[in-house]
């Protein structure tokens, strides 16, 4: 069976024999769907014939659940502003932790184990890259999901670090280069399904991704412009509504 596995010998970085190539994971992830992050929501009666289908998405009942998604050179931070914002929804929030490996399969496999052992999100809830990959997995998913600041062309954005990085979240580095970054595109060619509720939160003064590309590649998703907040938009109070709405008009729509 297929899996993805960053080696264990050589944490935080995605090279070598562990790796699965960026095409085969588009292959299987997203056309033959028979990895174990597919086989898991089967596990758990989400999956109907050959397609997913729309599971409640409600956070009114006691089973919520918020996967919250880090961005790149981070992690879970357990004092971060954005997770007590999700966790004032009464939900039960769960981070997922990519442990250094920024590539792709890093956070597919990342993605992959931990829904193999929690219940079915209600929503996704992703900073930055991990915006991104709210909306990938929530289109996939049939997830409602939410991207703040979200690096909606992680190939562009991410190619303009290279080199040897500081991770934000802990005292580590990591490896970073061109083609890296260029693994990315062939997921950012794939079709969001608009269908999926989503609500994209960007600020005039985010210096890492340009808030004006984020709007124009929307989609669909419902969008809320700040003045202020920059990249890593702490300031949740002024955001915290609009979460509160969202979420409210999930539950509406799943009622």
């Amino acid at each position: 069976p297929w899996r993805f596995n960053a080696p264990s010998s050589c944490p935080g970085s995605c090279s070598g024999p562990g790796s699965i190539p960026l095409s085969r994971v588009t292959e299987v992830l997203l056309a033959t769907k028979r990895t174990t992050l597919f086989r898991s929501i089967k596990s758990k009666k989400r999956l109907e014939g050959p397609r997913l289908r729309q599971s409640p998405a409600t956070l009114s009942t006691t089973s919520r659940m918020i996967i919250y998604l880090h961005g790149f050179a981070s992690g879970p931070r357990k004092n971060s502003p954005k997770l007590s914002l999700l966790r004032a929804l009464g939900a039960e929030v769960h981070c997922l932790d990519a442990r250094g490996c920024y590539r792709p399969e890093g956070y597919l496999r990342a993605a992959d184990e931990l829904l193999r052992v929690s219940q079915p999100p209600s929503l996704l809830v992703g900073s930055s890259l991990g915006g991104f990959w709210a909306r990938q997995l929530g289109s996939l998913l049939r997830c409602p999901w939410i991207g703040l600041n979200p690096a909606l062309r992680p190939s562009q954005i991410l190619a303009r670090y290279p080199g040897p990085l500081q991770r934000f979240d802990i005292e580590a580095m990591f490896d970073w280069g061109a083609e890296d970054a260029l693994a990315y595109r062939p997921l950012e060619q794939e079709t969001i399904d608009a269908s999926v509720q989503g609500l994209i939160v960007v600020a005039e003064d985010d210096d890492v991704v340009d808030h004006r590309q984020t709007l124009a590649l929307a989609a669909g998703a419902e969008v809320l412009v700040l003045p202020r907040g920059g990249h890593d938009l702490a300031n949740t109070a002024d955001y915290a509504d609009a979460v509160r709405r969202f979420v409210k008009r999930i539950e509406t729509a799943n009622t």
